[in-house]
C-alpha cells in the first residue's frame, strides 16, 4: 500500500518515505513525474541494506551480551506483560544483530541494576549519564541520548513553585537515579523524599505527600501522555542536561569499543533514527532527483547480489527469529521458575502448619512447619499415615462428628482437635478446611491450615482459673465488693455488700454509685474517679457515706482501682467497701467526751483570775503551750496568738537555760521560779505544773511576785502626778488671770481703732493669740482635772493646716516639713487648743529625733480599721480620721516603745523634757474618744498615727 505526498514544500517529483505507527511505508514517483524511477528501486534498495547487514553477521555467534537496565524508564526501557520494551531495547537488539551475538536484557531496579553490573553478573548498563562518582567504576561509550531532568509539579502549582525555595520543597527522587546525587551536591539543604519509580512520583504529587518528583523530561511526558493523567506537569525550565551513553565496567573496555563502533555505524546507516521514530511519531524523508536516479543506476549492477544474498538473509532472519523466541522463553520459564520457588517456599515455611488429606484421610503432602511442629519427617507421614492416625481419641470422635457436615458444606472454621506428637506429647491445634470435589461432586480431598493453639489453650485455662479465684474471693470476702462501670453503675455485687446497705443483688445492679452516696461526699469521690480515669493516679481510698435502704447513714471505708484492656481502655473499676460505722461512731462518742472537757478546762482557764496555760509533750520532749489566757500571755510580753504552739522554754529564755526546761519533770505536781530582768522591770513569778492524766496534758499556773513592787511604783507615780497636776492647774490659772485683762484692752483698742484697718487686723492676730492661749490653758487645767474644755465639730486637715502655721516655725531650718493633707470625709470633735498640744508635741519629739538634717511628714486620712487594727490604737473598729506624723530620726527599739507613752519616761537629757509630752498626748487622745499608736525600729525613725472617731460621715 503505497501513500502519496504532495503539497508544502515537497515537489511531486520527489519520492518520499513516511515511517508512521513504528511501520515502514514507501513511495515512488506518480505516473506524471518527469523523472519517474523503476517500480523495483525501492525493493531493491532494501535489499542492498540487508545484504550488507548479512554479511556483516558472517561470523559465528558469541555467547551472549548481558544488558542490565532500569525496568521503569518509559520509553527508554521498561517491563510490559513481562517482556522488556523501549529504545534502548530496539537499539540493543540492533546492537547484537550488527555484532552477530544474541543480547539478554535484564531490566530491575535501577540502583540493583548497577550493583549487579559491577558485581559481574552483566555486562554493560543499557543507559547511563557520565558524573565524576560513576566514572570512578564505569567507561562510557558515544552519547546515544541527551537527557534534560525537570521537575514534575501539579498544573496549579507551576506559578507558585518557582517563587519558593527548593530548600522548603518536598522532592521526590529514586534510589539510583542522575537527580539525587546532583540535588545532593547542589542543594544539601533541599528535603530529598525517596519513590520507588516515576509512577509511584504521579501518584504521590497527585495526593500532595510531595510537592514534585524530579525525572528525565522525555520519560516523564510520556508516562503522562500515556496513563492519561491530567494536573500533572514539569515545570518550564529543565534543572539539568545530561548526554547519556551506553556504561561498562573498565574491565569490559574490549566490548564497549566493539559496541561504540556499531553505534558509529548504525547512527550513519540511519538505524538509529528510525528506532528513535518508531517512539516519537510521525517523521519524513525526502529523496532528491538525483537520489532518484542513483537509486535506479545502483539497482541494475546489485539485482544478481540480492538474488544470491536472498538465501543467506532468510536462514539469517530466521535464526535472529528462533534466538529471540527461546530469549522470551528462557525468561518466562525463569519467571515461573522464580514464582514457584516464591510459592513453595512460602508454603513450606509459613508461620501455619498446612496439609491436603485424600478421601480417605491419608496424608498427601503437608508442610515443613506442621512436621516440626508434629516432630516427624516428611517420608514418615506423606503417603502412610492418615490425620486419624494422629489424633488422641476424643479428636478423633470429633472428627468423625463433623466430618460429615465437612463434606456436605465444603468448608470448615476453628475445629479445636489434639494431635499425638512423635514423642507423645499433645498439639493443640485449631484446623480449617476446604473440601475439594469432582466433577459429580463426590469429595476427593482436603486442604487444611493448622495453627498451634497450645498457648491459647494455656492462657484461657489460666484465665478461667484466676476467674475462678476471684469470683471465689469476691463471692466470700468479707467486706463489700463490687465491679462497676466507668459512668457509675454496679456491674456485679457480693452478697456483703448487699447485706451492707440493705438492697438485694437486682436492687444494686439497677443504680449506680453515686444514687448510694452522701451528697457531701459526691465531689471528692467523683474528682478521685476522674484523676483514675486520666491516669493520673493508680488507685485511692477514702472515707465517705452510703444510704442504707432504710435511710440511715452507713459510714464505709471504700478502695478503688481501675481496670483498662492492654492498649490502656479503662474497663471497670473494682471496689472494695469496708463497713465502718461503728468505728466512726465510737470513735465521735470518744472525741464528744474528749472535747467536752477539754473545752471545760479551757472555759476553766479563761476564767481563771491567774495567768494560767495547758501544756502538751511534743515526740520529741518538749512542751508546747496548746492555750492559755490572756494574763498569762502578759507575763512573756506576747498576745495569746503568740504563745500558742510555742515550746514554754521559748517564753523566758533569758532566765532559765534550756537544758533545764528538758530536764524538767512533770508527772507530778512541779514548781519553778523565775526570776529576770525585762525591759518594762523585774520579772520574779513562780510557774506551778499540775498534770492531768486522762488529758495527757498538764496546767500551769502562774504568779507573779513583782506585781506588789509594780502596784507601789505606780501608786507613788500616781500621787506624783496628782500634785504635778495640781501645780499645773494653779499655774494655769494664774496664766489665765493675766491673759484676761489683756484681752479685754485689745477688744476695747479694736473698737477705737476705727477707720484704721492696719491696726484692727493687728488687734485681731493679737486677739487670736490671746484666745489661742486661753485655749492652752484650758487644756492644762483640763489635764489637772480642773477645767473643762469645750470641743465642737470641724474638720480635721483644716484645724491642723492651722496648728501648722504656728508650730513650723519651731522646726529647726534643717529640718524640713511636707504636708499631705487629704480630706478626712467627715467631722471631729476637738478644740484647736488640744489639737495644737498635740501636735506640738508630736512635732518637737520628731524634731529632736533628728540629728542634722531630716524630714518630718504630716499627712491626714479617712480610715476603717477592723477588729486587729482597732486593737492596735485601743479603740472598736469603725471609720477614723487619721493624723500621721512620721520623722527620719534615729528610731526606737522595742523596748523604749512600750515605755513611750509612760509619763516622766524619756530618753532626753535631763535639762531638755520630763518626760511628759507622750503621756500628755494620751490622756488629751483618751478624752477625745481618740486613739494613738506608735511604730519605731532603730535606724528607720518614728511613725505616730493618731485616729479620731467621725461624727457623722461626709455626703
Amino acid at each position: 500500500m503505497f501513500h502519496w505526498v504532495t503539497g508544502g514544500s515537497v515537489p511531486p517529483c520527489y519520492a518520499v518515505a513516511r515511517i508512521k505507527n513504528g511501520k515502514r511505508k514507501m513511495a515512488i514517483p506518480p505516473p506524471e513525474c518527469p523523472h519517474r524511477m523503476h517500480r523495483y528501486a525501492a525493493p531493491f534498495l532494501a535489499a542492498v541494506v540487508a545484504l550488507f547487514h548479512a554479511f556483516l553477521a558472517t561470523a559465528a555467534a558469541a555467547q551472549a551480551i548481558i544488558v542490565y537496565g532500569d525496568e521503569s524508564l518509559p520509553p527508554y526501557e521498561f517491563m510490559e506483560d513481562g517482556i522488556a520494551k523501549g529504545v534502548n531495547i530496539d537499539l540493543w537488539h540492533a546492537i547484537g544483530d550488527r555484532l552477530g551475538r544474541p543480547v539478554e536484557i535484564r531490566l530491575t531496579d535501577w540502583a540493583r541494576a548497577q550493583a549487579s553490573v559491577l558485581g559481574g553478573r552483566g555486562d554493560t548498563l543499557s543507559l547511563m549519564a557520565p558524573t565524576p562518582e560513576r566514572e570512578a567504576n564505569f567507561s562510557f561509550s558515544q552519547t546515544t541520548f541527551s537527557f534534560s531532568f525537570s521537575l514534575f509539579v501539579r498544573t496549579d502549582e507551576v506559578a507558585r513553585f518557582n517563587g519558593i525555595p527548593l530548600a522548603m520543597r518536598r522532592i521526590g527522587v529514586t534510589a539510583g537515579g542522575f537527580p539525587r546525587p546532583y540535588f545532593e551536591k547542589r542543594y544539601p539543604d533541599v528535603q530529598l523524599i525517596p519513590i520507588a519509580d516515576n509512577i509511584d512520583g504521579i501518584r504521590r504529587v497527585l495526593r500532595g505527600d510531595i510537592d514534585a518528583f524530579a525525572a528525565a523530561t522525555w520519560s516523564g511526558n510520556y508516562l503522562i501522555r500515556e496513563l492519561g493523567i491530567s494536573g500533572i506537569t514539569p515545570l518550564p525550565q529543565p534543572f539539568a542536561m545530561r548526554n547519556a551513553g551506553i556504561a561498562a565496567p573498565h574491565a569490559n573496555a574490549a566490548l564497549l569499543a566493539d559496541i561504540d563502533r556499531v553505534l558509529s555505524q548504525i547512527k550513519a546507516d540511519g538505524t538509529f533514527d528510525r528506532i528513535i521514530d518508531q517512539w516519537t511519531g510521525d517523521h519524513v524523508i525526502i529523496f532528491s532527483q538525483k537520489d532518484v536516479r542513483f537509486f535506479g543506476m545502483a539497482a541494475g549492477t546489485i539485482i544478481m547480489a540480492i538474488m544470491l544474498a536472498g538465501v543467506v538473509i532468510a536462514a539469517r532472519n530466521k535464526q535472529h527469529k528462533l534466538a529471540r523466541e527461546v530469549e522470551m522463553h528462557i525468561a518466562a520459564q525463569r519467571a515461573q521458575e522464580k514464582a514457584a520457588r516464591e510459592i513453595e517456599d512460602l508454603y513450606d515455611n509459613a508461620p501455619c502448619g498446612y496439609h491436603s488429606l485424600d478421601a480417605s484421610g491419608l496424608f498427601i503432602n503437608i508442610n515443613r512447619t506442621e512436621l516440626q511442629w508434629l516432630g516427624y519427617d516428611r517420608a514418615d507421614i506423606v503417603g502412610r499415615l492418615r490425620a486419624q492416625d494422629l489424633l488422641t481419641p476424643e479428636s478423633l470422635a470429633v472428627f468423625f462428628n463433623c466430618f460429615p457436615r465437612f463434606k456436605r458444606d465444603g468448608f470448615i472454621h476453628d475445629l479445636e482437635l489434639d494431635f499425638v506428637r512423635q514423642d507423645g506429647t499433645i498439639l493443640h491445634g485449631l484446623v480449617s478446611a476446604t473440601a475439594v470435589a469432582d466433577a459429580a461432586g463426590e469429595f476427593i480431598i482436603s486442604r487444611s491450615a493448622l495453627t498451634d493453639n497450645g498457648p491459647r489453650k494455656i492462657a484461657e485455662a489460666a484465665l478461667v482459673e484466676s476467674e475462678m479465684r476471684f469470683r471465689s474471693a469476691f463471692e466470700t470476702a468479707a467486706h463489700g465488693m463490687a465491679l462497676v462501670s466507668t459512668e457509675g453503675r454496679f456491674l456485679k455485687v457480693n452478697s456483703a455488700l448487699c447485706a451492707m446497705v440493705g438492697y438485694s443483688e437486682a436492687e444494686l445492679l439497677a443504680t449506680d454509685f453515686q444514687t448510694l452516696t452522701h451528697p457531701e461526699d459526691l465531689a471528692v469521690d467523683l474528682g478521685y474517679v476522674h484523676d483514675l480515669l486520666e491516669g493520673r493516679i493508680e488507685s485511692y481510698q477514702m472515707e465517705k457515706r452510703y444510704f442504707h435502704k432504710t435511710g440511715r447513714i452507713v459510714w464505709i471505708l471504700l478502695g478503688v482501682s481501675l481496670v483498662r484492656t492492654s492498649k490502656g481502655t479503662p474497663i471497670h473499676f473494682v471496689s472494695q467497701i469496708q463497713d465502718i460505722t461503728e468505728q466512726r461512731n465510737a470513735k465521735a462518742a470518744a472525741a464528744l467526751r474528749l472535747d467536752a472537757t477539754q473545752e471545760a478546762v479551757r472555759a476553766l482557764v479563761n476564767a481563771s483570775p491567774q495567768p494560767m496555760a495547758i501544756l502538751s509533750m511534743t515526740a520529741t520532749g518538749e512542751f508546747v503551750i496548746d492555750w492559755g489566757n490572756e494574763r498569762f500571755a502578759k507575763l512573756a510580753l506576747r498576745s495569746l496568738d503568740d504563745i500558742l504552739g510555742a515550746p514554754l522554754g521559748t517564753l523566758w529564755p533569758e532566765a532559765l537555760p534550756s537544758a533545764t526546761w528538758s530536764a524538767l519533770n512533770l508527772k507530778d505536781r512541779t514548781s519553778l521560779e523565775i526570776m529576770t530582768e525585762r525591759s518594762d522591770g523585774p520579772l520574779d513569778i513562780e510557774l506551778l505544773f499540775t498534770p492531768i492524766s486522762p488529758l495527757g496534758t498538764v496546767i500551769v499556773t502562774a504568779r507573779d511576785r513583782s506585781q506588789e513592787r509594780q502596784i507601789a511604783r505606780k501608786e507613788a507615780e500616781r500621787h506624783r502626778l496628782e500634785a504635778l497636776g495640781r501645780m499645773a492647774g494653779r499655774i494655769a490659772h494664774e496664766i489665765n488671770n493675766v491673759l484676761q485683762p489683756v484681752l479685754t484692752y485689745a477688744s476695747l483698742a479694736w473698737t477705737e481703732s476705727q477707720g484704721n484697718p492696719k491696726a484692727r487686723a493687728y488687734l485681731d492676730e493679737a486677739q487670736d493669740g490671746i484666745r489661742e492661749g486661753r485655749e492652752i490653758v484650758r487644756s492644762v487645767l483640763a489635764l489637772a482635772g480642773g477645767h473643762a474644755v469645750t470641743r465642737h465639730p470641724r474638720q480635721l486637715e483644716d484645724e491642723v493646716a492651722k496648728a501648722l502655721n504656728l508650730l513650723v516655725a519651731t522646726v529647726p531650718s534643717e529640718i524640713t516639713v511636707e504636708t499631705s493633707l487629704s480630706p478626712a470625709h467627715g467631722l471631729v470633735a476637738l478644740a484647736p487648743s488640744e489639737l495644737l498640744q498635740v501636735l506640738g508635741n508630736l512635732i518637737v519629739n520628731a524634731a529632736d529625733a533628728i540629728t542634722g538634717s531630716g524630714q518630718i511628714r504630716v499627712s491626714t486620712a479617712s480610715v476603717n480599721l477592723d477588729g486587729n487594727s482597732a486593737a492596735t490604737f485601743g479603740v472598736s473598729p469603725g471609720r477614723y480620721a487619721e493624723l500621721t506624723v512620721s520623722d527620719t530620726g534615729k528610731g526606737m527599739d522595742e523596748a523604749i516603745l512600750v515605755r513611750a507613752l509612760d509619763p516622766f519616761f524619756t530618753t532626753k537629757d535631763v535639762d531638755r523634757g520630763a518626760g511628759l509630752g507622750l503621756s500628755t498626748v494620751r490622756t488629751i487622745l483618751d478624752g477625745m474618744g481618740a486613739g494613738i499608736g506608735l511604730f519605731s525600729s532603730p535606724g528607720a525613725g518614728t511613725t505616730v498615727r493618731v485616729v479620731f472617731p467621725l461624727l457623722t460621715p461626709s455626703c
